[in-house]
Formats: C-alpha cells, sequence, structure tokens
C-alpha cells in the first residue's frame, strides 16, 4: 500500500512539473504575440491616420477623412500612443471645422495635452494652435487668448518651418485680425502694412484673410467703397484656395456694407450668395454626420476586433494562473457542485409537487362552488315555478305580496347585495323594473312573469324596451343575456 501511496505521489508530482513547464511555455508564446500583435496594431493605427490626412489636404472625400482619423483615434487611444492620438485628433478637428462645426472641433482640442509632434511634416502642432487661436476668439469671444495662441503658431513656425513663410503668412494676417477685435486697431493697421513690402509669394492663400481685414478697417472708417472692394477681394481669394469660413465671412460684411449704404439690391444679390454658401454649409455639415455614423460603424468594428484580441489575450492569461490552482481544488468544487445540484433538484421537486397539489385543490374548489351554485339556480327555478302557479291561482293581493317578497328572498339568496349593486349602477330604475330583472334573473318565463306582476303581454314588451333602453343594452344582444351577466 505504501508502495501504491509513494508512486502515485510520484506521479502527482511529475504531473505537477509537466504543467508548470507547458505553463513557461504558453506564457513566453502570449508574451511575443502580444509584442507582435502590438507592432501590427501601431502599423494599422499609422496608416488610418496619413490615410486620413491625405484624404484632408487633397480634399478628397469627407467619408474617407472622417472614417479613418476615427478608427487612428480609437487605435492609438488602446495602444496609449500620445503622439499618433495627438496628431489624429488634430486632423480630426480640421475636419469638424471645415464642416461648420468649430464648437465641436474646440471641444476635441480642449481636450487634448499638447504635444510637439515628432513628425514636422504632419503639421498637427501647427494646427493645433492655429485652430485654437481662432476658436477662442470665435466661440469664447477672447481676442486675447486669440493672440496667446496666435503668438505660439508663429514662434513654431519661425522654429521648424522657416523655408514656408507662407504659413507665417497666414498667421501674420491672422494676427491682424485678432488685434482688429481686441480694439487695436493701430497694431492691425501696422501689420497690414507689413504685407505690402513683403516679398510677393506664389501661394497666396494669404490673401484672403489680408483683404477680410483690411475691409473691417475700411468699415470701420466709413470708407464703404474701399471696404467692399477688399471684402470682395477677399471672398474671391477665399474661393480660389478652398478657404470657405473666409468666403463667408467676406459675403457677411458685404451685406454690412450694403446696408451701410442702403443698397438693397445689392444686399439682396449679397444674401443670395450668403444662403447659397450656408446652403453648402449645411451639406457639408450634412455629409460630416454622415460619414460620422459610418466611421462610428467602422471604428467599433475595429474597436470589437481590438477587445476580442484583448479578451483572448486576458482569457489565456487567467487560464494559465487558475490552471495551477484548479490542479488543487478541482475535487473539492466538484464534489460541493454535485451536491449543490441535487439540493436544488430536490428543492424543485418539492416545489413542482407542491404547485401540482395546489392547482389539484383550486380545481376541485372551483368545481365545488358551480355544482353549489347550479344547485342553488335549480332549486330556485323550481321554487319559482311553484310560486308561479300559486300566484296564478291567487287572488287576494296580500297573498300576491307575500309571493313577491319570496321571489325577492331567493334572488337574495343567491346574492344578497343584487338589489343594491342594481341601484347604484342604474339609479334611475323603478321598483317595478328592478323586480322584472330579479324575474328574468331567475329564469322566469314570460308567461310567468306577465302572471306573477299582473301584467298583460303588451305591457311586458313595454317594460323590457324600457328596461333595454335604461339598461343601455345593444340591439343585437339579448336581453336575458345581459342580464344573467349582471
Amino acid at each position: 500500500m505504501c508502495s501504491c501511496y509513494s508512486k502515485t505521489k510520484k506521479t502527482h508530482i511529475e504531473a505537477f512539473l509537466s504543467t508548470c513547464c507547458f505553463m513557461s511555455l504558453l506564457l513566453m508564446t502570449l508574451f511575443f504575440a502580444s509584442c507582435h500583435s502590438r507592432e501590427k496594431t501601431l502599423a494599422e493605427a499609422h496608416e488610418l491616420k496619413e490615410r486620413g490626412e491625405r484624404a484632408f489636404s487633397e480634399r478628397e472625400n469627407v467619408y474617407v477623412a472622417v472614417e479613418s482619423l476615427q478608427q487612428a483615434m480609437k487605435l492609438y487611444s488602446k495602444l496609449g500612443d500620445e503622439d499618433g492620438y495627438f496628431e489624429s485628433a488634430v486632423y480630426m478637428a480640421l475636419v469638424l471645422e471645415g464642416a461648420g462645426r468649430s464648437d465641436s472641433a474646440y471641444s476635441l482640442l480642449k481636450t487634448l495635452k499638447y504635444v510637439e509632434t515628432k513628425n514636422p511634416d504632419a503639421f498637427g502642432s501647427l494646427y493645433y494652435y492655429r485652430i485654437m487661436a481662432f476658436d477662442a476668439l470665435n466661440n469664447d469671444h477672447d481676442p486675447q487668448k486669440a493672440l496667446a495662441f496666435n503668438e505660439k503658431c508663429l514662434a513654431l513656425e519661425k522654429r521648424l518651418y522657416p523655408d514656408k513663410p507662407a504659413y507665417q503668412y497666414i498667421d501674420l494676417a491672422n494676427r491682424a485680425e485678432f488685434y482688429y477685435h481686441a480694439g487695436e486697431y493701430d497694431k492691425t493697421e501696422e501689420i497690414i502694412a507689413q504685407f505690402d513690402t513683403l516679398p510677393e509669394l506664389t501661394n497666396q492663400v494669404y490673401l484672403s484673410q489680408v483683404h477680410y481685414t483690411k475691409a473691417l478697417l475700411s468699415m470701420r472708417n466709413r470708407d464703404y467703397d474701399e471696404a467692399m472692394r477688399h471684402a470682395e477681394l477677399g471672398r474671391q481669394y477665399g474661393e480660389m484656395f478652398h478657404a470657405f469660413q473666409n468666403q463667408i465671412a467676406c459675403t457677411e460684411l458685404m451685406m454690412k456694407v450694403d446696408l451701410a449704404r442702403n443698397d438693397l439690391p445689392s444686399y439682396v444679390l449679397h444674401d443670395g450668395q450668403n444662403d447659397h454658401l450656408d446652403s453648402l454649409s449645411r451639406g457639408t455639415e450634412v455629409n460630416y454626420k454622415i460619414a460620422l455614423i459610418e466611421g462610428r460603424g467602422e471604428a467599433m468594428l475595429v474597436e470589437q476586433e481590438i477587445k476580442r484580441k484583448e479578451t483572448i489575450f486576458f482569457f489565456l492569461w487567467v487560464l494559465t494562473a487558475m490552471l495551477f490552482i484548479g490542479l488543487f481544488v478541482l475535487f473539492y468544487f466538484h464534489r460541493k457542485t454535485a451536491k449543490a445540484r441535487l439540493h436544488l433538484a430536490e428543492l424543485q421537486k418539492q416545489q413542482l409537487d407542491e404547485e401540482v397539489t395546489r392547482e389539484r385543490l383550486e380545481k376541485e374548489l372551483a368545481e365545488l362552488k358551480a355544482m353549489q351554485n347550479a344547485q342553488k339556480l335549480n332549486k330556485a327555478q323550481r321554487e319559482n315555478v311553484a310560486i308561479s302557479l300559486q300566484l296564478a291561482t291567487s287572488d287576494g293581493k296580500t297573498e300576491r305580496n307575500k309571493q313577491l317578497q319570496l321571489l325577492e328572498e331567493q334572488i337574495k339568496s343567491l346574492d344578497p347585495h343584487f338589489y343594491e349593486k342594481l341601484e347604484a349602477k342604474y339609479p334611475n330604475l323603478t321598483r317595478g323594473e328592478l323586480r322584472l330583472i330579479a324575474f328574468m334573473k331567475l329564469r322566469m318565463s314570460n308567461q310567468d312573469v306577465m302572471e306573477v306582476m299582473n301584467i298583460t303581454q303588451s305591457a311586458l314588451q313595454k317594460s323590457r324596451y324600457r328596461l333595454r333602453k335604461k339598461l343601455g343594452v345593444p340591439e343585437r344582444e339579448n336581453l336575458e343575456y345581459f342580464i344573467a351577466k349582471l
């Protein structure tokens, strides 16, 4: 017996050591698989971000930009990659701005922690400061905050993009507008005057903002002709370089000039152009919303795939840990579970037996009550016949009243509150009509009712007609059937 015990113990130890080796190999495999999966997911996120940036830069379909950037943000968030998430979120804000959703873009950027992108060619940090500056002015109505962001943007451009003067021109023109809204008109004019001496660039996208600011200054100086001229140029440059918000701003400024000059035909013309731009803006916003929905669906699929992989890895890790513990406690829990199931089965059987017994007793009680009611009704009918015969042979009024009283007692024996319920539900019924209902409730024939109530057949028919009206019985429903249900 000792030898058998020793062999069994040795077998258990060998099995345990084999399991440990297997688990170690499994853990190593899971670790390397996890690393490979992270690299693959990161590469996928980079590809999605670049596709979204390219779609925005080349002005492709908004669906492509939203779908790609949303998925990239999801993946970077899962991987904890702050740089990638920051760049993707900034480009998503640019898409929102283009769709007329500057409030949403501003809300998104305010949730970000600023990161100076490792790849300057992505322009994520530059766009961040530029959007924050404009949204601080348009949404917070804080030109000082806008100037602060604009100053950071210009410093970043001088440091990272000294060979791209067009970027500095754009933000310098923006700075002029910020000074204008801050009430520092001298500084506004000083910056605008610089553009007359700066070298002219091939990329003239900045001129839309320059002419818009010149129009603002001319409008302030009540030089409406100059204001209209610069606003028109600003709108043309905005249309040329797809600066949609500048087109809207210049058109609205032209409408203000029309009002100041009392030029109603020109105002109507510019108002129509503004409505057209507004409809384009709404169309872009609708496209964005559609893209957001479709992109959200794609992003959900990506997120589900990530969750599925994470669930698999988590399950394998947990399974590995639990297998060590399960070697020692499996048998115990198996016995405990078996006992619990047996006890539960006994309880369920006992509950089922009690339920069957209760249903049987309820059925027997219902049958007994039905039998008693039937017996009462048969007895009442027999007594009614007897009373009717007595009334038929009786001439005395006193004797007839006694017999009517007996019939009413028969009704009360079947339902003690019969008359009270009728009077409560139908207060307009007369005493004779109550008796007629009671006789019909006792299933007395028309002949018996006429003899008991000492009335003719014509009088009975009239009484039944009046009773049908007071009770509200439909024409197609049988009166006796209706009264039997009372």
